[in-house]
């Protein structure tokens, strides 16, 4: 019943803004050079977990003011309130983005794993929203990592490294062996089954966890660990995409931008990219990139989200990137192999750069719409617990479902069709999302998501 997970492309197997001259290209606010004036404001965003700093900008005027030399400056446009808040508040788009995103990757996770969930409408919603997916989340990131990586790479480790990798490592080995099962390549041998009869009543049969450590294949474990695929490679990205950027820091902008493409470039040359691990990590570091260099571009088409020339310029590249990639997958790139797999990284990557803009501007829109706002906001802000958890849940869930059906128990005739299973699907990611939101809460325990910090107390001050 269960079926692979998605790669980025279908057919892809499981294997700072700047300033001229770029003397202050690590400041990104106008007129930005008082870092004084910026520090407290730079510790709040600091001292927040990676993934849920997204919303921060550090050192802006209160609303309706300007400074110019010794201090920072901001406009504020009544169109776009969100897009630079006044005094340090978080970005409302970019917690939208995120929130959004967040919940494109559970709908593509999803529809990939029920039979048929493709061919329904949520499964076109998840082809549309393709470029827009993980390449907001990484431009969000790149977004917000201006004031880390222009420091010492101690502090690059124990501001945000640290906090990346613990919940990557205690958390992927569950997520990879639930991902490994799925492909079929947990066990080295196969035991002769992984139930057994449950213990608890009311539910039909458990797994059975001294088959599966018994038999399980320890070696895909330990190497979807080192190398992030199958497992949480978001975390695993990002990671190296902050070293990357780090160790570019005192390049020009346009060499070190240029510098994010050879990765992608030298794995199509060798013939690597239609393996997903590596098309993965290595496909969205330009878009990091991108989020981490221009922080004032981005910025600005944030705060002319509401403009008619904007929203046409934006709507129309996207769609026409669209009709034009529908038109290339059904033609030139029907056949897959090596050579396709490698072409499509290039003309993925221009996919999403038509896409980007629109996105920065539609989670703009959603920022500002009422009720919706609030959900996508909250969310934003706390991506971890869902991206960790609703893997394993959804698996999970739907192993329970078999077994439901195997007995021929009526209340699950209901999740028959495909669009029943989605819902299901949908109900199983929110429940494991609060679940580990709540565990986060916990003390101690809540360490797995967000663990303690390293620094010495004085550098804390």
């Amino acid at each position: 019943m269960l079926t692979s997970f998605p790669s980025p492309h279908p057919r892809v197997s499981s294997g700072t803004a700047t300033e001229p001259g770029g003397r202050g290209r690590w400041i990104s606010d106008r007129g930005g050079r008082d870092r004084e004036g910026a520090a407290c404001l730079e510790k709040a965003h600091l001292d927040t977990h990676p993934l849920e700093a997204g919303g921060r900008q550090y050192g802006e005027s209160p609303r309706g003011t300007s400074t110019r030399r010794g201090s920072l400056t901001t406009v504020h446009t009544p169109t776009a309130q969100s897009a630079q808040p006044a005094g340090g508040k978080r970005v409302a788009w970019a917690d939208t983005a995120k929130g959004f995103s967040i919940l494109a990757v559970c709908l593509m996770h999803v529809v990939t794993l029920v039979p048929g969930g493709m061919e329904t409408s949520w499964g076109a919603a998840k082809t549309v929203l393709d470029p827009l997916r993980m390449p907001l989340f990484f431009l969000v990131s790149g977004l917000f990592a201006h004031r880390v990586i222009e420091r010492s790479f101690p502090d690059l480790w124990f501001r945000r490294l640290w906090f990346l990798l613990v919940p990557y490592v205690i958390f992927t080995p569950v997520v990879a062996a639930n991902r490994l099962y799925i492909d079929g390549k947990l066990f080295s041998n196969p035991p002769p089954s992984i139930t057994a009869p449950s213990r608890i009543p009311g539910l039909p049969v458990r797994l059975d966890m001294h088959a599966i450590l018994t038999h399980m294949d320890y070696e895909a474990v330990f190497k979807a660990i080192l190398f992030g695929d199958p497992g949480l490679w978001f975390l695993y990205a990002l990671m190296l995409y902050n070293i990357a950027a780090w160790s570019v820091r005192k390049l020009p902008v346009w060499l070190a931008v240029a510098l994010s493409f050879t990765p992608a470039y030298f794995g199509s040359v060798a013939g690597l990219m239609s393996h997903q691990g590596i098309r993965q990590v290595l496909t969205y570091l330009p878009i990091f990139f991108i989020g981490l260099f221009f922080r004032k571009a981005i910025f600005r088409l944030a705060n002319h989200a509401f403009s008619l020339p904007t929203i046409l310029i934006t709507a129309g590249l996207f769609i026409a990137s669209e009709v034009i990639n529908y038109a290339l997958d059904h033609s030139v790139f029907a056949e897959w192999d090596d050579t396709i797999a490698a072409l499509t990284v290039g003309t993925g990557l221009l996919r999403i750069f038509a896409a980007i803009p629109f996105g920065i501007v539609f989670a703009s829109w959603l920022a500002q719409t009422p009720i919706v706002a609030p959900v996508l906001k909250a969310i934003g802000r706390h991506t971890l617990p869902i991206y960790v958890s609703h893997q394993s849940a959804l698996g999970y869930g739907f192993f329970l479902l078999a077994a439901y059906q195997a007995q021929e128990a009526e209340f699950v005739e209901i999740f028959e069709q495909p669009i029943s299973q989605i819902y299901l699907g949908f109900v199983i990611c929110a429940i494991s999302g609060f679940a580990f939101y709540g565990l986060s809460k916990v003390p101690v325990l809540g360490w797995v998501l967000n663990p303690p910090s390293l620094r010495p107390k004085a550098a804390q001050r």
